[in-house]
């Protein structure tokens, strides 16, 4: 029989021995993550940086940062300036995030959310590929932020933010859709985009009631959609607030 002897030496890292014994993880993915942990606070988290002070290359530090992401260890924000992007954020948590592990449900959160909205069905539909991913990112940054999104200069808090992204179908991401293409040179566009994927839903917490209709059916044959006069209010004030403002011939959404 084997037998593994500790010689142990000054230098201490102190750590949560919680990922050491998670079963879910790969010895690579708790080595890593380990490693990450010992790192000072100012330390330049990135995968080339890690690459260098690891033997593993950087497609291997890659696959562990998704293990470790999925497993709830890592969040990942993309930052952008001036509406481009412009590198990546890392958190990572001694142990994981236990509602993103429950929102994602073994799916990642970009899959998870395509599925909800019909995506697929949105593109086979002759929807622009480019605005729907659009969307779908900022969604997704939306529910992994853990302090809140400021809409339309107020901080609305997370527990809010996830009821109503995570409520959004077809047909809401069908209105945003055609509120944000008709918006082309908006300065603070992702602003704007927040702005109108929270209003999308006015009362998530609602259950929708069966509206009458004709015949049993539907009016004309056309699909009957039940938008309150909250919305359109709103909606009316943010593009009257939008076109009272111009900077160098471009419509200005300002979010604070």
């Amino acid at each position: 029989m084997s037998i593994f002897r500790v010689e142990k030496e000054k230098g201490y890292t102190v750590m949560s021995n919680y990922h050491l014994r998670d079963l879910r993880l790969s010895n690579k993915a708790i080595g890593l993550l380990s490693k990450i942990l010992s790192l000072p606070e100012d330390w330049d988290y990135t995968t080339k940086g890690l690459a260098k002070i690891s033997k593993d290359g950087l497609d291997s530090i890659k696959s562990a940062i998704k293990e470790l992401e999925e497993a709830g260890y890592i969040i990942r924000n993309k930052v952008r300036e001036s509406g481009r992007f412009s590198g990546v954020d890392y958190i990572i948590y001694e142990k994981p995030r236990a509602e993103i592990i429950s929102i994602e449900n073994k799916q990642s959160l970009k899959e998870k959310l395509q599925k909800e909205v019909s995506y697929n069905d949105l593109v086979a539909s002759g929807l622009n590929k480019k605005i729907l991913d659009e969307l779908i990112e900022v969604m997704e940054e939306m529910l992994r932020s853990k302090e809140g999104v400021i809409i339309s200069g107020k901080r609305q808090p997370e527990n809010i933010i996830r009821e109503r992204i995570i409520g959004l179908r077809k047909e809401h991401l069908e209105t945003v859709y055609c509120t944000v293409q008709s918006k082309k040179d908006l300065i603070n566009r992702r602003e704007y985009i927040k702005a109108v994927l929270f209003n999308a839903i006015t009362k998530p917490s609602e259950k929708k009631e069966k509206r009458p209709s004709i015949n049993g059916g539907t009016f004309f044959n056309f699909e009957q959609r039940e938008v309150s006069d909250e919305y359109f209010k709103d909606l009316e004030k943010r593009i009257a607030v939008a076109n009272s403002k111009r900077f160098g011939g471009k419509e200005v959404y300002n979010s604070t």
